[in-house]
């Protein structure tokens, strides 16, 4: 492992960018960190074992600019390169970038002004989603219309709804490098195939003082066609749905999160994910393995909890696609479900 010499002794902020074979996109990446209104930060590029060109691509990058430190290491994953940066990072602040994604105008200048002016552990901003297929758009989407919060835990339960809108990834958040040093919070290593972004924030949520949400889009994250149907069955992916889910059934029951909220949450970040798995071509369990993960989920996180009538309307009101979803799930039998299931596997075999 080693890393250039050019150090900024006391950046405002710490940009942590993991590298990994992305040397199509890298560059693009890195220009849209460069380019900021804001320049007091440290850009810490973290070559994770690459074996295309992006290990070059991050040494000529830094050999341009002084702000930029690279670090070339053996591959372990991006939750240990994100780990690494944290143990060596300079700001008072730290946020992250995908290695293929762009940060838009004034991300860091707007939101470092939040932090400062609030003095919050925790800046959470909006971001755009992007969906490629071929390099063409084939859909995008954004979280609108939730104005600006300032969080503590006093008034956290009821504002929980409006922070779980904006999503689980940690690029569109800038956190305090000290609040997560002091809580020892770092990314899950044993996480490899998704999920650690939110058991991330879901340990930060547990032990913040202070929170900010800023209302504006500053980040595009960008989903390529690799992220499709060919995307892998895993799973790893499965575990950590689990630990996330138990993580935040205990956060959502220590503060009191009213039932249609975890309801929601339950089913649109956790049922649906797990189902959209069993979907994928790779999957090779059986319909009576894919029963048993399900059952296993309902009775060790929904602990079969007797919902009333008025949380189910108020779950049918916030959202009539996931009141299905729910209703589905919760069907002991699950045959609709596994017709569902079936159908759509159908459908990817047909358009695979």
């Amino acid at each position: 492992m080693y890393y250039n010499k050019q150090i900024m002794e006391k950046p405002a902020i710490s940009v942590i960018v993991p590298v990994y074979n992305s040397q199509d996109y890298l560059k693009l990446t890195v220009d849209s960190i460069l380019s900021q209104s804001f320049t007091n930060f440290e850009l810490l590029l973290i070559d994770d074992g690459s074996t295309d060109d992006s290990a070059k691509i991050c040494d000529d990058l830094a050999e341009k600019d002084s702000r930029i430190r690279v670090v070339h290491k053996e591959n372990g994953g991006m939750c240990a390169a994100r780990n690494y940066a944290l143990s060596i990072s300079k700001g008072e602040y730290v946020t992250f970038c995908d290695n293929d994604d762009l940060y838009l105008n004034d991300l860091l200048k707007d939101n470092y002004v939040f932090a400062k002016e609030y003095n919050v552990d925790v800046v959470r901003f909006l971001r755009k989603l992007q969906r490629l297929e071929n390099n063409n758009e084939i859909s995008k989407s954004v979280t609108h219309n939730i104005g600006n919060h300032f969080l503590t835990r006093e008034n956290i339960s009821e504002k929980y709804d409006i922070l779980r809108s904006i999503g689980g990834g940690v690029w569109n958040g800038l956190y305090r490098r000290g609040f997560l040093e002091k809580n020892n919070i770092l990314f899950d290593e044993s996480m490899r195939s998704g999920m650690e972004d939110l058991d991330f924030n879901l340990n930060v949520y547990d032990n913040l003082e202070s929170l900010y949400i800023n209302s504006k889009v500053y980040y595009l994250w960008i989903q390529r066609d690799e992220h499709s149907t060919s995307r892998k069955f895993t799973m790893n992916y499965i575990e950590s749905l689990f630990k996330c889910a138990q993580r935040e059934k205990k956060f959502t029951t220590h503060y009191q999160i009213s039932n249609s909220s975890w309801l929601k949450i339950l089913t649109d970040t956790y049922v649906y994910n797990i189902i959209n798995s069993f979907l994928l071509p790779t999957c090779l369990l059986t319909w009576t393995e894919k029963c048993e993960i399900l059952n296993q989920f309902r009775t060790d996180i929904f602990f079969d909890e007797k919902i009333s009538q008025l949380d189910l309307k108020l779950l049918k009101r916030k959202s009539k696609r996931v009141y299905v979803a729910f209703i589905l799930f919760f069907n002991r039998k699950m045959n609709i479900l596994y017709f569902l299931i079936k159908t759509q596997q159908k459908i990817y075999k047909q358009n695979s």
